[in-house]
């Protein structure tokens, strides 16, 4: 893959996860700090420590990781996917809360055969990738799938009828 723009996971991204992971496992471990919880209470205080502990982990893995953008297409470490041989295109967007949709966080998945490459919007320039990887999907008449569509609208995107799966 040819030179590129170089993009990685916001500090602001990073830090916020980061603080949400550590306040999940004070949390979760302060009633075993000042008390003994029943086995019910364990229970849900551990799965809340396993979760914040597994977000921490995934915090702290992307801090490292970085996405390179090229004409050509689209690389994390040493995974590269040619733009070319891409054959699935699927835009999700996750709610926070249900009453308010524009809130949450959006997860770009771009597949070829054997290889597939996820991005979500904590990423700086995730924009710049979704709209690369909906071009490129278009030109390889990928079809899309209606809550792809959707998003891919919300972001201003335009999608023809013909690449919709029906």
């Amino acid at each position: 893959m040819s030179e590129g723009t170089l993009y990685r996971y916001s500090r602001a991204a990073l830090i916020k996860d980061g603080l949400l992971a550590a306040a999940g496992l004070a949390l979760a471990f302060l009633p075993f700090a000042l008390a003994s919880p029943g086995r019910v209470a364990a229970t849900v205080f551990g799965l809340i420590g396993l979760i914040s502990l597994v977000l921490g982990i995934r915090t702290w893995r992307r801090r490292g990781v970085r996405f390179v953008l090229t004409g050509d297409g689209l690389g994390r470490g040493p995974v590269e996917l040619s733009w070319e041989d891409m054959t699935g295109l699927r835009l999700r967007h996750f709610a926070t809360r249900r009453e308010q949709p524009e809130g949450g966080w959006m997860e770009l998945t771009v597949s070829a055969p054997g290889r597939r490459i996820t991005v979500d919007a904590g990423l700086d320039g995730f924009a710049v990738v979704a709209r690369a990887a909906h071009a490129a999907a278009l030109a390889n008449g990928v079809a899309l799938d209606r809550a792809t569509v959707v998003n891919l609208r919300a972001l201003g995107l335009d999608v023809p009828e013909g690449n919709v799966r029906q």
